[in-house]
């Protein structure tokens, strides 16, 4: 449905390190990651289409275990371009995704 154009898989919600008064290591936070898709491309407008329609839909629900929920979208942005050797309308899209725990 998308066309990428950069690597989408990452993680969020790592532990943090801090220092004790000793200057030891001190692990805070989750033990466990997030895993995330920031992802970035372009579609087209039968796709946009389907794809705004997933985030509405998804969105208007409680997320299950194992699911991807999103957690960011930015506005599509119409482009002219040729695909194929035919010109048409894409849509550059940015959003994230993110596993729910």
């Amino acid at each position: 449905m998308v066309n990428l154009t950069a690597r989408p898989d990452g993680f969020t919600d790592l532990p943090q390190l801090s220092l004790t008064p000793a200057g030891r290591h001190l692990i805070t936070g989750p033990l466990a990651v997030t895993e995330t898709r920031r992802v970035q491309g372009w579609v087209t407008g039968a796709n946009l289409t389907l794809l705004e329609s997933w985030v509405k839909t998804t969105t208007a629900a409680s997320p299950s275990a194992d699911g991807w929920f999103p957690t960011e979208w930015s506005e599509p942005v119409a482009r002219r371009r040729a695909d194929g050797g035919t010109i048409g309308t894409y849509y550059d899209v940015s959003f994230a995704v993110s596993k729910i725990r």
